[in-house]
């Protein structure tokens, strides 16, 4: 297996799983590219034809960060050894698991005050592995498709190694395979995706000559991002009937980067809720643990690229709908600043600006060229951003610089916060303050009670 090594996944799949490799570098130089942009989960931009990634484990299990190969629903990880150190202040004598609760009895939840603490940790150079590549075609199946991204599926046809067609037919064959176990998909659009794959009707053309994402399999979110003639139900049961009259401009442009769309996915009814367990089309499930939730309110969506039925798909983030089913299903996901990407023309915003769309991806490359792909402001727009000073994907060549890192570990909303979850995050603080960043516990002061 090139050094990995294989495994059998939940569905009784034989999956190889390569060697873990450093990811979180490529991650913060997108960032640093979009100043008020948050993204969680990243992997290495030359390690994607491998499909390595650092992922959680969910809620309930050993909540450590591990490197693992998803294709097929499988459960196989090599954990990472951090082997850092934190020190904390001296008359702090509680780790976060065991550390009482900060919220004093006025209901706030308090600034930094005593409690800041700072990771050192020397930086430690890591080299990616080589990527693997297979080359595997049984009974007309494109069976390597789960080990690229959605770049390197563009590229795969623009050098005629793949036709468009392949790649759908693929696409579709995975969703009809795993959706039944997943409800990832809740509208399928099959016939047209294969039309426009025939016709090669793939228009926005790149100073290459071809649309970035010429051909690649795409999904929408069943929430916003309206698609001429389809459904869009925001997982409501009042609106099942209701078809779009018009084109999201988010979603034209999404096709002029050469995207072809197979299907809406699930989302928790109106897309309110970070669970995407909606009463009308029941509850998605996590690829990764058929038993626990994808997160949302982008569930659909997170679910369908970590079971690889599709290299990419669309996302909407008000408070946290990219951010937390990338974090659930081991995924990039990245919030843009707001009114970098459009929403009309329906609305000119939404939650008064909180909510920005944009796609879950496996790779940092995707979720940069996506974004370059997108971006800009539309005919209308009540505000916008200025634009970068550099195409997004270029921030993937510059190293990133020192940043000041805050660490949090209490719940948003309730009073406790699993075991599993507090190491998680303190594992990613560790990775963090290893790569040179410096990294303090500290938190805004609001009131949660206020809040919930």
């Amino acid at each position: 297996a090139q050094g990995g090594h294989e495994e059998t996944n939940s569905l009784g799949e034989r999956h190889v799983y390569p060697t873990p490799h450093a990811f979180f570098v490529d991650a913060r130089r997108l960032l640093d590219n979009d100043i008020e942009g948050d993204g969680f989960v990243g992997e290495h931009a030359d390690a994607t034809q491998a499909g390595a990634k650092l992922v959680p484990v969910h809620i309930g299990q050993r909540k450590r960060l591990h490197h693992t190969e998803s294709a097929g629903l499988g459960h196989g990880r090599h954990q990472l050894g951090i082997g850092a150190r934190i020190h904390r202040a001296a008359h702090d004598g509680h780790s976060d698991a065991s550390r009482p609760s900060e919220r004093g009895g006025d209901g706030h939840s308090h600034g930094t005050g005593t409690l800041a603490q700072t990771v050192r940790l020397a930086k430690k150079k890591r080299e990616p592995p080589a990527p693997i590549r297979y080359s595997v075609r049984a009974m007309g199946r494109f069976l390597e498709y789960g080990n690229y991204d959605a770049l390197g599926l563009a590229e795969l046809v623009a050098k005629g190694e793949v036709s468009p067609r392949e790649l759908i037919d693929e696409a579709i064959a995975r969703i009809e395979e795993l959706n039944p176990k997943l409800n990832a998909v809740v509208h399928k659009s099959y016939e047209r995706a294969r039309s426009l794959a025939d016709a090669g009707a793939h228009p926005a053309p790149t100073d290459s000559g071809r649309a970035v994402f010429s051909g690649v399999p795409f999904l929408l979110k069943d929430l916003f991002a309206e698609d001429l003639g389809q459904p869009s139900t925001a997982g409501c049961r009042l609106l099942a009937e209701f078809v779009a009259d018009h084109d999201a401009e988010l979603v034209v442009r999404f096709r002029r980067a050469g995207l072809i769309t197979l299907g809406r996915t699930n989302p928790p009814e109106l897309g309110i809720m970070g669970t995407t367990e909606p009463i009308w089309r029941g509850p998605t499930h996590n690829p990764w643990a058929l038993d626990r939730t994808p997160g949302g309110s982008s569930g659909g969506s997170a679910a369908a690229v970590a079971a690889r039925l599709v290299p990419m798909a669309h996302g909407g983030d008000g408070g946290g709908s990219i951010r937390i089913p990338a974090s659930a299903c081991g995924l990039v996901g990245l919030k843009p600043t707001r009114a970098r990407t459009p929403l009309g023309p329906r609305r000119g915003e939404s939650w008064q600006g909180f909510v920005v769309e944009h796609v879950l991806t496996r790779s940092v490359r995707d979720t940069a060229a996506a974004l370059d792909a997108v971006h800009g402001p539309e005919a209308g727009a009540p505000y916008q951003v200025l634009p970068p000073t550099a195409p997004f994907a270029q921030a993937l060549l510059r190293p990133p610089p020192p940043l000041r890192i805050a660490l949090c570990t209490e719940s948003l909303f309730g009073t406790h916060t699993h075991p599993d979850c507090v190491k998680a995050a303190e594992d990613a603080a560790e990775l963090c303050a290893q790569l040179g960043h410096h990294v303090e516990v500290a938190k805004p002061a609001f009131d949660k009670h206020r809040l919930a």
